[in-house]
């Protein structure tokens, strides 16, 4: 019994590795797909933030960035208020979030 113990366990460990390394590929290239696309907004931005400074001067630019500024701040203020509200705080903690971690405990 011992032994079909192990070689099922075996067989089970060979499917996760597997199936995890299936998910290495997909999220390696979403990650590369990601950086491609960060690589051209960055490129936009600073042709759109080029345009604005001859448009409008280095002040509008300025009070672009304060604007950009704070409605980044407003949106995570209400991400923050609704995973408090639903109880995930979005922390990992050994690549479970904590509230995942906190319910099997």
């Amino acid at each position: 019994r011992s032994r079909l113990r192990k070689q099922a366990e075996c067989e089970e460990l060979g499917g996760r590795v597997d199936a995890l390394s299936t998910e290495n590929v997909t999220l390696r290239a979403e990650l590369k797909r990601l950086k491609e696309t960060c690589g051209a907004l960055e490129t936009d931005n600073t042709v759109l933030t080029d345009k604005l400074k001859e448009l409008k001067g280095p002040d509008a630019v300025e009070a672009v960035k304060k604007e950009v500024a704070k409605k980044k701040d407003e949106a995570k203020g209400e991400e923050d208020g609704k995973k408090k509200e639903n109880g995930k705080t979005g922390e990992l903690t050994n690549g479970k979030r904590k509230a995942e971690v906190t319910a099997e405990a």
